[in-house]
This record gives structure tokens, sequence and C-alpha cells, in this order.
């Protein structure tokens, strides 16, 4: 399961997403989750996250959370279609 992660950005902003940052708030506010691989851009990246025994409810709380990684907040989605084609 692909779930993508964005923050807003502003115009000049120097900001640089901290994909471990991004790891370890999931690993420690959803730990049913079994994260198995992230990675970032300025401002957005992706996490993939197991299959085995994972259950909608987990994601569905994932995708339904504003997170807090330092100053900035995180929004998740499932990635479908072709921006998970994009991603493999």
């Amino acid at each position: 399961m692909i779930i993508h992660f964005k923050t807003e950005g502003k115009a000049g902003d120097t900001y640089k997403v901290n994909w471990k940052d991004v790891e370890n708030i999931i690993k420690k506010d959803f730990p049913k989750l079994k994260l198995v691989y992230s990675r970032a851009d300025q401002f957005e990246g992706d996490l993939a996250f197991s299959s085995y025994k994972l259950k909608t409810q987990d994601i569905d709380a994932l995708t339904s959370a504003k997170v807090k990684v330092g100053d900035r907040e995180f929004t998740f989605s499932k990635t479908t279609g072709e921006e998970l084609k994009a991603f493999w």
C-alpha cells in the first residue's frame, strides 16, 4: 500500500521534508502500520506499508489525519491509478 504525503510550501520556501522525521512520527502515532519504505522531495513524498495483516481502518485513520512534523502539517492520501503507476 502506497500512501502519498505532502505539506504546503510558500514562494521562496527553502524547507525540505525530512523523510526520517515523517517516518518516526508515523511509526509512533500509527504503530499497527508496518512502514517498509519512504522517500521525499521538497514538500511531499511517499510511504510504503506492508499489506500483510493490513487493516483498512488503520489506513483510513492515517489518510484522514493531519500530522504535525516539526512546524509543518502533513496530509496523507492513498496512491492509485496513474500516480501509482508513476510511483513504480
